[in-house]
């Protein structure tokens, strides 16, 4: 893929496999965090390190996101950033979520402003949502408002600008 120009996102982080349920009609259950380290984390120790990006699904995975989809819980995004718990190396590269807007695991409990800003407060470089382009307003609105107010770091959003920038060959 590299050969050719195209960049490879591997997903679903933390692993979709085994997971009960579909996220786009409702919530999925993966096994357990400790389960998971053995089996479904494998391909994202292995895989990673040699670059692309990672999409992080909606999954409640016990012991690690405790009823919070992966996509918006910053324990997800730190196992995945800092590789601890299941023996990868610290992952550097530029994290989107899956479709915040057109899935139910997500759009039953928020509404895609408050879940963009939610999975990048969580740790998210981009927050992906195919409602259409009337949100992208009522989305900015939001960002500018958790930005203002603390709660998205313009040092945050600097690091994912700058790992986006270098995973398109910009920098």
């Amino acid at each position: 893929m590299r050969d050719a120009g195209i960049q490879p996102v591997f997903k679903h982080f933390p692993g979709h496999g085994r997971a009960s349920g579909d996220t786009h009609y409702g919530a999925a259950h993966t096994p357990s965090l400790a389960e998971l380290v053995g089996a479904d984390l494998v391909p994202f120790r292995n895989l990673l390190p040699q670059g692309g990006g990672v999409m992080v699904g909606h999954l409640d995975v016990p012991g690690l996101t405790n009823g919070v989809p992966a996509s918006l819980s910053p324990a997800a995004y730190q196992l995945l950033r800092t590789g601890v718990g299941y023996a990868a190396l610290p992952y550097t590269g530029p994290v989107f979520t899956d479709d915040l807007g057109g899935m139910a695991a997500i759009s039953r409990g928020h509404d895609v402003p408050s879940a963009v800003a939610d999975a990048l407060e969580a740790g998210a470089d981009v927050a992906l949502f195919t409602n259409g382009i009337s949100l992208i307003n009522p989305v900015l609105d939001r960002l500018q408002g958790e930005v203002a107010s603390g709660r998205l770091s313009m040092a945050q959003v600097d690091a994912s600008v700058d790992r986006i920038a270098h995973f398109k060959g910009a920098c």
